[in-house]
């Protein structure tokens, strides 16, 4: 369903899925899939609610371990929706440590649902702090991420507010993936950090097509995000390849409440 072979996908990250079948039982044997969700007091799916999921393909890829045992995930919830006093109940994030099976490259990988601008700065400081003591716990230092940030920032802007010394920041390409049917924003991006190779680029694929060219399905949902690809070089014959989507997708992208789909995958470090 994500692509299989050389070129198939590494890592996808979904915001707000709506399909509390799919949440439950995965998408299909070969990926591995964590979750988080944010409110729920009125059933999956209602509002106020957020999820966010995150898949790795599991003949690449495992959860990093420390003394045996596999890491835990960090997680967390930025906002309380309509504000007030209360638990936050909005706003989510997710991330996971792996390794590479072949080549013990390791990595951090966040999927978000960033804060709006009038409570950004503070809001934020929920992801910055867990990601922090996560980079610690983890000994890891390379992170990507795959995230609706509701910014109209530049990447490294972004990826500063939650990763205040990283260095070497790359991004995929900005555009006006948000929202169907109006399209005005280009909150969508896929952005690493922590990787030392001055030669690291990132490449950009919209399986939507852009400016004259873009055809969101006639499935799309209102507020629907378009999906994001992106192609991660690290310089040096090392790379996260792209993969096109297949339109098997569309029975999870049907799903979504205001979705955001971004995918993220890797060439070189195959096996």
């Amino acid at each position: 369903m994500l692509g299989e072979g050389d070129g198939a996908l590494d890592f996808a990250g979904i915001e707000q899925l709506a399909s509390e079948e799919l949440t439950e039982n995965g998408i299909d044997a070969d990926w591995g899939q964590l979750y988080h969700t944010c409110g729920g007091e009125h059933g999956f799916g209602a509002a106020p609610f957020d999820i966010a999921t995150l898949l790795y393909r599991k003949s690449r890829w495992e959860v990093k371990q420390m003394g045996g045992t596999y890491l835990q995930p960090f997680s967390g919830c930025m906002e309380r929706s309509g504000g007030g006093e209360g638990p936050t109940n909005y706003r989510v994030f997710l991330g996971q440590a792996f390794v590479h099976k072949r080549t013990g490259f390791e990595i951090i990988v966040v999927v978000a649902h960033f804060p709006h601008i009038k409570s950004y700065q503070r809001e934020i400081q929920a992801l910055s702090s867990a990601l922090s003591s996560f980079r610690v716990t983890s000994g890891i230092d390379q992170v990507v991420l795959i995230a609706d940030t509701n910014q109209q920032k530049a990447d490294s802007e972004i990826m500063a507010d939650i990763y205040p010394e990283a260095a070497g920041v790359v991004g995929s390409t900005p555009r006006t993936t948000c929202c169907y049917p109006i399209y005005l924003h280009d909150f969508d991006r896929i952005i690493a950090a922590g990787f030392r190779s001055q030669e690291a680029s990132m490449t950009t694929v919209f399986p939507f097509g852009i400016g004259d060219n873009h055809m969101p399905p006639d499935w799309a949902i209102v507020n629907m995000h378009d999906p994001v690809i992106a192609e991660f070089s690290l310089g040096g014959g090392l790379s996260f390849k792209r993969s096109q989507r297949s339109a098997a997708a569309r029975g999870i992208w049907q799903t979504w409440l205001a979705g955001c789909l971004l995918f993220l995958s890797f060439m070189h470090l195959q096996g």
